[in-house]
């Protein structure tokens, strides 16, 4: 049945096609993040299932440390791209921004291929986990993970939420049909894995190109609002970025200087089963980014709606622990229970802050994102160097509970102070 103009006019009035049309784009992007989720569990099942439980803690080793790496050359690049594109009023500067970021991010990606190759060379001296010989072949291809950070950036800064669904599912889809065709063929190994991992995630970003409507002509206008934004905002969110990424893997990093590979393996476990926790506040606020741009307040329900879901879904892992670490992956990974329970209630109270963060990042709050992030995740850092070499992956839990914990309460102490009251 058709809907009349009167009654579009009195939706609008009361505010409800926008929160019907970011409901259903909600909806679909946490679907596709719980389809990946899943994926992502067979993904674990069958490299914890056909590699030795050294060679499992090596494989989560070197992916965090190869992403940790990205993130620390990406300058900021990718939230500043996504934040342009969400507040461009004309739809003709969306193409040759496009084309402007993905040049960048070419030219980043290959700074990272060569930072890897050359501090290969330099990493078995440092850390107990040897990985120096596997980043030294891999090093062409990493740069394949700067366009992945690009494709979530600026699909949600254009609005094309569905296009960032499928982009969420696909590369692991293809990576476990990828990995699942080496078992059968009896040449599944350490190596092969990795391999697929890249080769996959490649396959993919070339498929994905033209979803973002690329213009490579008439550049300059184009390329002076790309690196103004970067100087008056992405330099605050490359700072935030880089402290980001110590939250989600420099636990490895002290983790793989103090424990050894097992130990290792039974925190990567436990990390990869609750850091989804984070995907519905992460689906709703990249619906919602283009809207924050434009808005002056947090919606009351999009906090109101985290919380929920994450008390729900926290409650519910906790009381199936043994089911999940032992009948799903083994009593070979029982240790991991307690690291588990601890990293559940860290990434809930992390994934009720996301909607204030992303909406900063909308509002081009970069100064207080910055703050924010170094406070909260410096405490991480010395927690970690504190708690690890005494009590190992359950201090390194315990160190992400509490910075998880201060980032939350200062986001909701200076939006109160900033913004004084919801929608």
């Amino acid at each position: 049945m058709a809907i009349t103009d009167q009654t579009k006019t009195w939706l609008a009035q009361y505010n409800l096609l926008p929160a019907r049309k970011t409901a259903e784009r909600t909806l679909f992007l946490y679907f596709a993040m719980i389809i990946n989720l899943l994926m992502g569990f067979v993904v674990t099942k069958l490299n914890s299932a056909w590699l030795d439980i050294n060679e499992f803690g090596i494989y989560s080793f070197l992916i965090n440390s190869i992403l940790f790496t990205r993130v620390a050359l990406s300058f900021g690049l990718f939230e500043s791209g996504a934040r342009l594109l969400a507040t461009s009023k004309e739809t003709e500067e969306l193409s040759p921004v496009s084309g402007v970021i993905i040049l960048f991010t070419l030219s980043f990606g290959l700074i990272l291929n060569g930072f890897i190759f050359i501090y290969s060379y330099f990493f078995d001296s440092i850390f107990e986990i040897h990985i120096a010989g596997l980043l030294a072949y891999f090093s062409p291809i990493v740069f394949v993970l700067m366009f992945q950070a690009m494709y979530n950036a600026l699909l949600r800064g254009l609005g094309k939420i569905k296009l960032l669904g499928f982009f969420t599912i696909t590369p692991r889809f293809l990576y476990v049909i990828s990995i699942s065709i080496l078992y059968y063929f009896d040449v599944f190994s350490l190596k092969s894995s990795i391999a697929a991992y890249f080769i996959t995630l490649l396959v993919i970003v070339i498929i994905f190109l033209p979803t973002l409507n690329p213009v490579f002509s008439n550049l300059k206008s184009a390329f002076n609002r790309v690196t103004g934004e970067l100087k008056s905002y992405g330099r605050h969110i490359y700072v935030a970025n880089i402290m980001t990424a110590l939250f989600q893997h420099s636990d490895k990093i002290f983790l793989a200087y103090f424990v050894n590979e097992q130990q290792l393996a039974y925190y990567a476990l436990a990390f990869a089963l609750t850091f989804p926790l984070a995907h519905f506040p992460n689906a709703l606020g990249n619906a919602s980014f283009k809207n924050y741009a434009n808005q002056r307040q947090l919606n009351k329900r999009h906090i109101q709606a985290t919380v929920v879901y994450t008390v729900a879904s926290t409650i519910i892992l906790i009381l199936l622990r043994n089911f999940i670490i032992i009948d799903l992956f083994g009593e070979r990974f029982e240790p991991a229970i307690i690291s588990f329970v601890v990293l559940t209630i860290a990434f809930a109270i992390n994934g009720i802050s996301i909607p204030y963060t992303l909406f900063f990042k909308a509002q081009k709050l970069g100064k207080t994102v910055r703050n924010i992030t170094f406070i909260a995740q410096s405490v991480y850092v010395i927690l970690n160097v504190l708690l690890i070499p005494f009590f190992g992956i359950i201090g390194a839990a315990l160190a992400a509970l509490v910075a998880f914990s201060l980032d939350l309460t200062m986001y909701i102490l200076y939006y109160n102070k900033r913004f004084q009251s919801f929608k």
